[in-house]
């Protein structure tokens, strides 16, 4: 089944996504373009931790995925802004594969970290190159 998501949505996992919570504040920025969101707005639609959902909208606009606006008491908004037309159709295509295949994506969320791990590791195996 992992054959269900397109490479476009595994690097976006791999790059931006590292937890289920991370990808339902993605995925409500996506579905509801044009909202600006406080990260206690967001957290509270969510039933989530206003601080985890902050830290999500901030490594989502550091990445270029949302885009920061500031309310008129100062505190920071954010609103889904991709940087590019390849990222804004890598998160739809993230949003579309989601619908059909949760499961998949779910179980590629957790074993992407581990993958990582991995590749880190290997990076220091030695080889025996004659």
């Amino acid at each position: 089944m992992a054959g269900a998501i397109p490479e476009p949505v595994k690097r976006l996992i791999a790059e931006h996504v590292e937890s289920v919570s991370q990808l339902e504040v993605l995925l409500l920025l996506q579905q509801d373009r044009t909202t600006v969101w406080s990260a206690e707005e967001a957290a509270r639609y969510l039933k989530s931790q206003p601080e985890l959902v902050d830290a999500t909208l901030s490594r989502f606009a550091r990445a270029g995925i949302a885009g920061v606006e500031v309310d008129e008491a100062g505190n920071a908004c954010f609103a889904y802004r991709p940087a590019t037309a390849a990222l804004r159709s890598s998160v739809d295509a993230l949003a579309a594969t989601y619908a059909t295949h949760k499961t998949t994506v779910i179980s590629l969320i957790f074993s992407t970290p581990r993958d990582a791990l991995q590749d880190f590791a290997d990076a220091f195996r030695l080889r025996d190159d004659d």
